[in-house]
């Protein structure tokens, strides 16, 4: 009941964001924070091959598939087409094709089946065991890349692996703990850390006995190395909510031991005041203040979730993971509205950045709450929120704001436009932006994401005038 009122308390007292200031033209946004992120990942990837790779007659080909998927972690472009990259990974990944163990992680990461992935990583492990046994340990490749399999491996274990697997879970729940303690301590993300603390926010961990390990390893690593403290109390806050939930388990309320609600509030207690003191001594870093959103969401920091938005934003405009914490916690069923979903779209409508993805913020609140009211049998709530005529006309200025620049999705934002406005009660709106395209090219993607029935929508076609 406690933490129910604090969500509620805290997002009653949530108010309207002014975003105008904070998004000049001098404001700092992600484009030119990638540019550093895949630096980097070039760094981790290309760069540890040509310091320490087992070269062969597949350097060429190695490079250019670890080129590729540095690329495919920093979120950026690749002259190498996905279909080729999977048969580079595939060739380089046959025995003997390749004595370097990076070749193996490179295909794990560019596996997109959940089955093949599986068993991709355990392979890459593999191959990571056997490099650790053939050159010295200051020669190895980053540990971070061992973590990241490490850590997608025990997350597939679930909350509760059955007895039979248990020991295996504990042995990657080591391996994790190890390998990020290792990257840590090496100084891997030397170039641009927030690629290191990004990383450990990916860690999910789903039992207390598999979160301790790993968070006494990050505890204990930057206790030894002693980063920049903003960046040690970013790791360390940042453990602490995966540890939490470790503790808590995914269950209800009703199912979670004292044991667990102790475990629960003590780290994310902790969390907050680490990212509190990361934030101070590096407020130009915006993860610190957007990880905090996600406690502030729930009722667990002593700073409101707007503050801590504002502060990721100003650190980086554009920057996602505040806006996705900030719209999931403005969910009905966190004791929000849709009324509150969407005007925080209007609010990043009026920054008119339409060179980033602030004003989609509208649509995806859009979409968001469609896809609630949906599950949650919400749709008289919806329509009345969608009916609002600020929603309407900031659906309308932020798609018609991005068509300059993209004329090619012109079908796509009518359709859009169209279905946005039918759930509104704008059905004869909704129908006329729909006249002029034909029913072969209507969105079937946006049909069943914003679930409209563009072609009823759209009406009957027009039937032929007769001959006289």
């Amino acid at each position: 009941m406690r933490a129910i009122l604090l969500i509620l308390c805290c997002l009653a007292g949530l108010a309207a964001l002014d975003l105008k200031p904070l998004a000049g033209p001098e404001a700092p946004t992600y484009a030119v924070r990638r540019e550093s992120i895949l630096k980097q990942w070039l760094a981790l990837t290309v760069g540890s091959y040509e310091k320490n790779g087992v070269k062969g007659a597949w350097d060429a080909d190695l490079l250019r598939l670890l080129d590729h998927a540095a690329r495919m972690q920093a979120g950026s472009p690749s002259d190498l087409p996905a279909a080729d990259a999977d048969a580079l990974a595939k060739r380089l990944t046959q025995p003997k094709a390749c004595d370097d163990a990076l070749a193996a992680w490179a295909a794990w990461s560019l596996t997109r089946d959940r089955r093949q992935r599986w068993s991709a990583g355990w392979q890459a492990l593999k191959a990571c065991d056997a490099d650790a046994v053939a050159r010295p340990d200051a020669t190895r490749h980053p540990r971070l890349l061992e973590a990241m399999i490490a850590a997608e491996l025990l997350e597939a274990y679930g909350r509760e692996p059955k007895e039979a697997d248990r020991p295996k879970a504990l042995e990657l729940a080591k391996r994790l703990a190890d390998a990020i303690g290792a990257a840590i301590r090496r100084d891997e993300c030397a170039l641009f850390p927030p690629v290191l603390i990004g990383r450990v926010k990916e860690i999910d961990l789903n039992h207390q006995d598999f979160g301790e390990p790993v968070r006494i390893s990050i505890d204990e690593a930057v206790e030894a190395a002693k980063p920049a403290p903003w960046i040690g109390s970013a790791l360390k806050g940042t453990i602490r909510i995966a540890n939490a939930w470790a503790w808590r388990g995914s269950g209800w309320a009703n199912s979670v031991s004292k044991e667990g609600w102790a475990g629960f509030e003590k780290n994310l207690k902790e969390a907050d005041a680490l990212l509190t003191d990361s934030w101070q001594a590096n407020p130009a870093d915006p993860l610190a203040a957007a990880y905090a959103c996600t406690l502030a969401g729930a009722g667990n920091s002593a700073t409101p979730l707007e503050t801590w938005m504002l502060r990721s934003m100003k650190a980086c405009f554009d920057h996602s993971t505040a806006f996705d914490a900030a719209m999931n916690f403005l969910q009905p069923r966190w004791g929000g509205s849709y009324q509150q979903m969407l005007a925080l779209g209007c609010d990043c409508v009026d920054t008119q950045r339409f060179d980033t993805a602030v004003p989609w913020r509208i649509i995806v609140a859009a979409e968001s709450a469609i896809q609630d009211a949906a599950q949650m049998k919400g749709d008289a709530d919806l329509r009345a929120a969608l009916a609002d005529a600020r929603v309407a006309a900031a659906v309308d200025a932020c798609l018609d704001g991005y068509l300059p620049a993209k004329p090619h999705q012109a079908k796509r934002y009518a359709c859009i436009r169209a279905a946005i406005h039918w759930h509104g009660g704008r059905e004869e709106q909704a129908r006329k932006v729909l006249a002029a395209i034909p029913e072969a090219d209507l969105d079937a993607n946006v049909a069943r994401n914003f679930r409209a029935d563009l072609k009823a929508i759209k009406g009957p076609a027009a039937k032929p005038l007769p001959d006289f």
